[in-house]
């Protein structure tokens, strides 16, 4: 049995260096995980019914909601409109994160707009719009993904995560909104402002 259990667990490695792997080759993300998954199932040789049933379906279902919406966002071509004119000055096609104001500008609608609508969905309504920064624009994915993650511990509402983990926890306990931004607010507001010359030292080596 132990010999079993080290052999599941060697295959389960070799499944998640697999998937990575495929992360790591831009291969298609929800095909990659979908391979992993049914591979470890597989590969674990008992019936996945306790696994299945442990899922979340109305988390699922959020989820799918979700994108759904923000894609219908999308569509109608209000934040391409609204993000074109916070971030480009009309003497360029492109938006440029080496001007500071550029910067301070990026890091406040992704500060605010990940609290009023969470990071998650904020950065589904964002990533068709990053193309902009023409040869930054790996940086502003970079700089999107760090700022929306900081930006989801300034309020209770900042991150989808904190709302699915005090969901799961309020049977034991109910964490207040004002309770978590008491600690949250503060840390992010540290943070955000102490890395931001950080960030545009980086963007300007970049555009040299």
């Amino acid at each position: 049995h132990g010999q079993a259990s080290r052999w599941r667990l060697v295959a389960f490695a070799l499944v998640a260096v697999c998937v990575m792997a495929g992360f790591v080759a831009n291969l298609d993300l929800g095909f990659t995980c979908i391979c992993g998954a049914i591979a470890m199932v597989v590969l674990d040789r008992r019936p996945p019914d306790q696994m299945l049933a442990s899922l979340d379906g109305s988390l699922l279902l959020f989820f799918s909601s979700l994108f759904v919406v923000m894609r219908g966002v999308s569509d109608t071509g209000l934040p391409s409109l609204v993000w074109e004119k916070l971030m480009v000055d009309g003497r360029s096609a492109e938006a440029d994160l080496g001007s500071f104001s550029v910067l301070v500008t990026f890091v406040l609608v992704v500060l605010i707009g990940s609290n009023v609508m969470s990071n998650v969905p904020l950065v589904l309504l964002l990533a068709p719009q990053i193309h902009i920064f023409g040869s930054q624009e790996r940086f502003a994915w970079l700089l999107l993904s760090w700022v929306s993650t900081v930006a989801g511990n300034l309020t209770f509402v900042g991150s989808i995560a904190n709302l699915i983990v005090a969901e799961k926890a309020k049977a034991q306990y109910r964490l207040r909104f004002w309770e978590f931004t008491r600690i949250g607010a503060p840390s992010t507001l540290v943070i955000i402002p102490a890395t931001l010359p950080v960030l545009w030292g980086m963007a300007k080596l970049l555009a040299d």
